[in-house]
């Protein structure tokens, strides 16, 4: 390990130097934080607020959620709203569960 202005760096197999504690807590927080949806979502859909559940009741109240999938969204039923909004990818979901196409 190396002492690197009060931090302690990570090094990897080759010996180069990885991300410090602080910088990888930043980076991870900033990732799972970071997702915010700016365009409005459609009335019929109830979004997902910040912060995240982090905890849920298993309980089956079903919800068809819509998920980030990059350039385009998909569909997933969950369980019930928590455990949807616990998704990070997941930004809106609407009572019941999805239909099958």
């Amino acid at each position: 390990m190396e002492m690197s202005t009060g931090m302690i760096q990570i090094h990897g197999i080759f010996g180069r130097p990885r991300l410090s504690g602080a910088a990888l807590l930043a980076c991870l927080l900033s990732a799972c934080g970071g997702q915010t949806r700016t365009s409005p979502v459609p009335a019929d859909l109830t979004a997902c607020a910040d912060p995240r559940p982090e905890v849920c009741a298993q309980v089956y109240l079903p919800v068809c959620a819509t998920r980030d999938a990059g350039l385009a969204s998909d569909w997933k039923t969950y369980s019930n709203a928590c455990t949807a909004c616990a998704d990070v990818a997941v930004y809106a979901h609407r009572a019941g569960a999805c239909e099958t196409q």
